[in-house]
């Protein structure tokens, strides 16, 4: 459960003793509730924090000594729109995706003096088996394809690969960012 830290450390210290020092970690749980402010119950929101948010902080804690080891590391957390822009029901999960964007920024600034970066990926409307549990995630996606100038909705490995790319050595110099994977949604008026 990557909102329990404690679980996170063991995660990470199973993944040092099998695999040996972790140069790269993803941080791309998602779960909680969706609901607007005045429906949600503080043990909702605690729990979309905690998967979140806490999830983020406590790998990339348990992670920066073996990172460091390493010689450096990089650090990609999965965001989405919904950081930058309101939706309905989705203020659990728009808070904290927008709290993981910023605390991309404070692991980017502490580790980079030991080489670790820190950087984010906003997804726009993905695919995946959580959006699937939407009811009226088909008409979401079909709008979300006819707003976006190139015509889609993502799959999954379209935000994994631009993920890959910030983990690999050519974006060595890239920390601290949030790179927008979103066919372009956003850009329309």
């Amino acid at each position: 459960d990557v909102g329990v830290p404690d679980d996170n450390v063991a995660a990470v210290e199973a993944t040092v003793a099998e695999l040996g020092p972790i140069r790269y970690l993803v941080a791309n749980a998602a779960n909680g509730s969706l609901g607007m402010t005045d429906e949600l119950t503080m043990e909702q929101w605690d729990e979309t924090m905690q998967t979140h948010v806490r999830a983020l902080l406590s790998l990339a804690q348990a992670a920066r000594p073996s990172m460091r080891e390493a010689g450096g590391g990089a650090i990609v957390a999965i965001s989405s729109l919904g950081a930058a822009r309101v939706y309905d029901a989705y203020s659990a999960f728009g808070t904290a995706k927008a709290a993981i964007e910023t605390l991309v920024r404070y692991l980017a600034v502490e580790g980079g003096p030991e080489g670790i970066r820190a950087n984010c990926v906003r997804g726009g409307v993905v695919l995946t088996d959580l959006f699937k549990e939407i009811p009226e995630w088909e008409a979401i996606a079909a709008a979300a394809a006819e707003r976006a100038p190139l015509g889609a909705a993502l799959d999954p490995a379209e935000i994994g690969e631009p993920a890959a790319f910030l983990l690999s050595d050519e974006a060595r110099m890239v920390t601290g960012q949030t790179l927008c994977v979103d066919a372009g949604f956003t850009l329309p008026g």
